[in-house]
């Protein structure tokens, strides 16, 4: 009885040790990490199937001939906006021919106010025969103030969310992305397996106009990176990509990294996201992995800005950010992706068809 006694007391430590160790890890990646939270995600009202995306930001503009309204003030004249234009379709053009399951607008996409009328009248000749396969992120532009009153943080567009949420939140049948300023979707491949693409909104509570309309903010407990922790912990997918807007890094062209995005940065690298694709800087720049804090890392994230969609270039300036590994200022294009089960080709495809940087890489374990 006693070595029974006795044997039972082992198997009880035993259990408890274990349970010790299997458990701790976890509660104390939540000291600074919080939980994922019970919020419920955004609909999500699209499911693409095919192997190859393609991404992009900074489509087109339209003219504006004085500095009021422009968020960085700079007269946008009508032939810098019919170059626009014709660099956009030459970009849609070439994305087109490609037969993508979907693509992907990282925000800008209409320079520098995008009004209903602007949405229908500029963007929709443009990409509007491609309804199906566009997922839209929501950029700076898309918050720029009263017409005529220049850029508010309290008061105009931001209030409805200007043209973007007019144009892709409802009105005439256009339901995606159900007014949502972001949302997640799969890609189903053909062999098999799915991708899981995020898309979110870093305007971090830069515009808000109460009760009718107010930017996400991007801070840990906030409600934007409460549902990216819960959404990415229900997914099972190998490969994961996000897109947005503003990057968390990049060399100035004009702007450099936004700091408030390494916070999602965090908590995407945390749970194993493969690739961050970005627009904002118009040029393209190829990041080596890094986590949150800029620093190199094999467990990090791997990074490009596109914003080449077809709006005019912006070069590059001053110091080269960390672990920048290719930069193009001088030509539109798409990112295009080809996806696997464990990995990926991305490319920059030019315009003209043309590709100017490409590297083959696997998704994190």
């Amino acid at each position: 009885m006693r070595r029974i006694h006795h044997c039972l007391a082992l198997i009880v430590t035993w259990v408890l040790a274990a349970c010790v160790v299997d458990w701790t890890p976890a509660r104390a990646a939540q000291v600074d990490h919080p939980p994922p939270s019970t919020s419920t995600s955004p609909p999500i009202d699209m499911t693409a199937r095919g192997d190859s995306l393609m991404v992009a930001g900074d489509i087109t503009c339209t003219p504006t001939t004085s500095t009021s309204g422009l968020s960085e003030g700079e007269r946008i004249t009508p032939a810098q906006a019919a170059a626009c234009i014709t660099s956009a379709r030459a970009v849609h053009n070439m994305a087109v021919s490609l037969r993508p399951a979907a693509i992907l607008l990282a925000g800008d996409l209409i320079e520098p106010c995008g009004t209903l009328g602007e949405y229908q009248s500029t963007f929709d000749p443009i990409w509007g025969d491609q309804w199906n396969r566009l997922a839209p992120a929501i950029g700076n532009h898309e918050y720029c103030g009263t017409p005529g009153q220049g850029p508010s943080r309290t008061n105009g567009w931001a209030s409805t969310g200007g043209g973007y949420f007019d144009y892709f939140g409802g009105n005439g049948g256009r339901a995606r992305p159900n007014n949502a300023s972001y949302y997640s979707f799969n890609v189903i491949l053909p062999q098999g397996g799915h991708w899981h693409v995020v898309v979110l909104n870093s305007a971090c509570g830069d515009y808000n106009n109460p009760p009718s309309w107010v930017t996400p903010k991007c801070t840990l407990t906030g409600a934007m990176l409460n549902w990216l922790r819960a959404d990415l912990d229900a997914d099972r997918a190998r490969c994961e990509l996000a897109v947005f807007h503003e990057p968390a890094f990049a060399t100035p062209a004009p702007w450099g990294g936004k700091k408030a995005m390494r916070t999602p940065w965090w908590t995407m690298e945390l749970r194993g996201v493969d690739l961050v694709v970005t627009g904002h800087n118009h040029a393209y720049e190829r990041f080596a992995q890094q986590d949150h804090l800029g620093r190199r890392s094999t467990t990090g994230i791997r990074s490009v800005v596109a914003g080449t969609g077809g709006n005019r270039h912006i070069a590059f300036r001053g110091a080269v950010a960390p672990n920048s590994l290719v930069r193009d200022d001088g030509h539109h294009g798409m990112l295009r992706l080809k996806l696997r089960p464990d990995g990926w080709t991305q490319e920059f495809r030019g315009a003209t068809g043309v590709s100017r940087d490409a590297v083959a890489t696997g998704c994190r374990p």
